[in-house]
């Protein structure tokens, strides 16, 4: 009767791969293996953390599977579910999500992104697969993961080609999204589509003001999620300690990220030029197209009268507020020359997102959907 044995690492060249999962006991996925007998895979070698390249000799029971490891003398190993996978090389990246193939995938438990391997196809939209760190079993959405596949180099890439990433990074002029290129992309603020501010409700990843029940001062957070109760879960920006549940009459929305940090994403190329990626939420790789804002309501407005308005953006170059009148609301450029009386050299120094301000319409620029305010006294000086 064949033993099978432990097989010693091949001498060829290892493949590169994320992270290998630990030696953790794997949990047995329900129904056959996701492979066939002679099927080219990588299977993961335990006494040296390594994946490598293998052929399947047999399907056994629980899910387990025989293999010989590739330029080795034909001896067979034993591998459990998780630590056997499709060959990275031979994934079909636009093809659909199929089981064996690793994956990159968000969790809804803490919000991080692990690698895992696709165990089934649920049936229901949803995929049961094993996560590589613990080996432990989860089930994610089609929307929520991403293949893992060879690095696409700078000259595989096309604008317009259609991408599917990971938010890596968050920047105030846009988000680095990881989407298996030969660097990140960028998804610059411009290139994002705009979520709908209407709040309440506030959802997860909302920076908000709100009243915290010890001094009943009105401090900034974000907005962990909403409670059975009504109530919405808040960590503070100060202290950044154990979340505090907060009424929601009691909570003032100041921003709304349009993505949120390991969100998986669908994307396209819109620039590819000097070693830079650039990406768009829009097909095509288009930019994203923005609606002129209706100013009828201001054009009557007193140019040496102020209003109260309410800071939403800071930038190097000035701030941009919202105002209301007459039931319309809108947002101006209060530029960098027009925020005080005296010369103004930072921005940020002046004012912070979220704080209400007094300024003048100074300017309507209907056809271009553009208001131009000031907070400088009337006559200080004149627009710029």
């Amino acid at each position: 009767e064949e033993v099978p044995a432990p097989a010693p690492p091949p001498k060829s060249a290892k493949k590169s791969a994320p992270a290998p999962p630990p030696k953790a006991k794997k949990k047995t996925a329900p129904g056959e293996p996701p492979f066939e007998v002679g099927e080219n895979v990588e299977g993961y070698f335990d006494d040296d953390s390594e994946w490598y390249g293998a052929k399947v000799t047999k399907l056994q029971k629980e899910g387990k599977v025989q293999v010989v490891w590739d330029d080795d003398d034909g001896q067979k190993y034993d591998l459990e579910p998780g630590c056997i996978r499709k060959k990275i090389s031979d994934v079909d990246r636009e093809g659909p999500f199929l089981a064996g193939e690793a994956v990159m995938a968000y969790c809804n438990d803490d919000g991080n992104v692990y690698q895992g391997i696709i165990q089934q196809d649920n049936g229901d939209g949803t995929f049961a697969l094993l996560w590589d760190e613990d080996g432990e079993e989860g089930t994610c959405n089609e929307a929520s993961m991403r293949k893992i596949i060879p690095m696409l180099d700078e000259g595989d890439l096309e604008v317009g080609m259609k991408v599917r990433g990971q938010v890596a990074n968050i920047r105030d002029f846009g988000a680095f999204v990881s989407f298996g290129g030969f660097r990140d992309g960028l998804l610059h603020n411009s290139n994002q589509i705009k979520p709908d501010m209407k709040a309440p409700p506030f959802i997860e990843g909302d920076h908000v003001s709100a009243i915290c029940a010890d001094d009943k001062e009105w401090y900034e957070g974000t907005i962990n999620e909403k409670n059975d109760d009504g109530t919405y879960s808040v960590t503070w920006d100060e202290d950044g300690g154990e979340p505090e549940n907060v009424k929601e009459k009691d909570i003032k929305l100041l921003k709304r990220p349009a993505v949120k940090l390991n969100q998986i994403l669908d994307l396209w190329i819109s620039k590819n030029e000097d070693g830079k990626v650039g990406l768009s939420m829009i097909e095509g790789g288009k930019p994203v197209p923005r609606a002129k804002q209706d100013l009828g309501a201001f054009e009557s407005l007193d140019p040496d009268s102020f209003i109260t308005g309410k800071v939403m953006s800071i930038r190097e170059y000035g701030i941009f507020v919202e105002v209301e009148s007459e039931g319309s609301t809108a947002q101006g450029l209060v530029h960098v020359s027009q925020i005080k009386d005296s010369f103004c050299d930072d921005p940020w120094q002046e004012v912070d997102v979220g704080q209400e301000v007094q300024v003048r319409v100074v300017r309507v620029e209907a056809a271009e959907g553009k208001l131009k305010l000031s907070m400088r006294s009337p006559g200080s000086e004149s627009w710029r």
